[in-house]
């Protein structure tokens, strides 16, 4: 089945609420909006959604909450990811709180229960143990996403800005600093700093830092890649720095994340 496909075409679909089961690997959509609610899971990898202001992770063990009517993106370079994804009717009464984009952590029961949803298939008509456990889920997201997690990068149409943080994306394994950085694109680096606060609405620092948990997070997910080795491609030059800001950004310290992974990975 084409993803891409599948979501610009969403609104098609007469159910009002279903879910779809994917193993996608590495795969991309288009840009594109729905008039339902979107819960997002990722398995066995990593997804990044993207909104015209932001860039979201979603790692292994987490979703994104995506309100209906928000323009996004998803894809993913994890060869072995499998996307959970349900499609929730949008009401006119839904609680302000079904309306904002969120990235959580999926506990064990809210995971058992977005796993019960592929016994039903998304072209049959709706059964009543069907639809209530759809309303449920509904109802249980905003209590779910009460530990929402920042790692998160803004977007920018700054064409400048733009490019510069292209270039720090692509050389995050590099010891790069705001003054050499800024000198590179004839910028001061007191002037780079200002601009990233004025569009971006974080540091240099911080943009720098979130990239790097992100790129490590994904590396995480990669059989055979130990903590250290993603310490040092990440741009860490000590594993412990590594693992202090990881666990400070994710919540759990990178061993523990990578044991909560998919069994085929070795820490």
């Amino acid at each position: 089945m084409n993803t891409g496909a599948l979501n610009l075409n969403i609104d098609q679909i007469e159910k009002d609420s279903f879910a779809v089961h994917l193993r996608v690997g590495r795969f991309h959509t288009t840009w594109h909006t729905h008039f339902r609610h979107q819960l997002l899971y990722a398995e066995d990898g990593v997804l990044h959604l993207q909104t015209d202001q932001h860039h979201f992770l979603l790692p292994a063990r987490h979703a994104a909450w995506i309100p209906g009517r928000c323009k996004h993106r998803v894809y993913s370079d994890s060869p072995d990811l499998y996307m959970r994804t349900l499609y929730l009717q949008a009401q006119e009464d839904d609680d302000t709180g079904l309306q904002q984009l969120r990235v959580f952590p999926v506990s064990n029961l809210a995971r058992e229960m977005i796993l019960h949803t592929q016994t039903w298939n998304w072209t049959l008509a709706a059964g009543p143990v069907e639809r209530s456990l759809f309303q449920t889920i509904r109802l249980l997201v905003p209590t779910w996403y009460q530990n929402a997690i920042p790692l998160i990068l803004p977007s920018t149409d700054h064409p400048h800005l733009n490019l510069i943080t292209q270039y720090l994306r692509k050389n995050l394994a590099e010891p790069l600093q705001l003054e050499t950085t800024a000198n590179r694109f004839g910028f001061s680096g007191r002037t780079l700093l200002r601009l990233f606060k004025k569009e971006l609405g974080m540091t240099f620092g911080t943009y720098l830092r979130v990239a790097r948990i992100i790129l490590a997070l994904e590396l995480l997910t990669r059989p055979g890649v130990s903590v250290a080795e993603v310490a040092y491609a990440v741009g860490y030059d000590s594993p412990s720095s590594f693992s202090q800001t990881f666990s400070h950004l994710v919540g759990v310290s990178p061993q523990a994340y990578r044991k909560d992974l998919s069994p085929h990975l070795t820490p």
